[in-house]
């Protein structure tokens, strides 16, 4: 038996039988040039594969049967809004959403395709609505999404693109 860690110091495997922590990814170590190894979020998606965020290369997705990883950020094709990744959640329609310093992006694996939603209209604002901090799934309504941003907790339409203000009662 194993566990996945993505930590602040990369992506580990866990074996319980030896007791022993084996580094899979330490972005640092890696072709991708930086030095911050925070994996702030990842997922295994229906396929099986792993979605890993960084804070500063974008997402990163490994099919775990070989030692590659894709790479999509804010300067590939398909690009992200931003580099600074997040948060990453997948749809019952298998979309992958991820949550940037500038915005959602709603990627098609299956076509490889990405589409941002909410980023920032004034350059030079790095926090604020655009700021995705979180994603949840919207039981009971598969159009929507819950986004959690710097101004706090919205619903997204994913068809109209729109984001609404959660009703309070008293």
């Amino acid at each position: 038996d194993q566990l996945l860690l993505a930590t602040n110091k990369g992506l580990f495997k866990y074996n319980f039988d030896s007791n022993n922590l084996i580094k899979i990814l330490k972005f640092s170590q890696s072709k991708y040039q930086t030095t911050d190894d925070n994996i702030p979020d990842f997922l295994k998606d229906k396929s099986g594969n792993y979605w890993l965020a960084s804070r500063s290369i974008g997402l990163l997705k490994w099919p775990p049967a070989t030692t590659r990883f894709s790479h999509i950020t804010s300067t590939t094709n398909p690009k992200l809004s931003d580099a600074n990744v997040w948060v990453i959640h997948q749809d019952r329609l298998d979309d992958i959403w991820v949550g940037t310093s500038n915005g959602l992006n709603q990627y098609s694996a299956q076509n490889q395709t990405n589409q941002n939603y909410l980023t920032r209209v004034n350059e030079k604002s790095i926090y604020g609505m655009q700021y995705i901090s979180n994603i949840f799934p919207y039981e009971g309504d598969e159009e929507k999404l819950w986004i959690w941003n710097d101004e706090g907790l919205f619903i997204f339409d994913k068809i109209s693109k729109e984001l609404t203000t959660p009703k309070l009662s008293s």
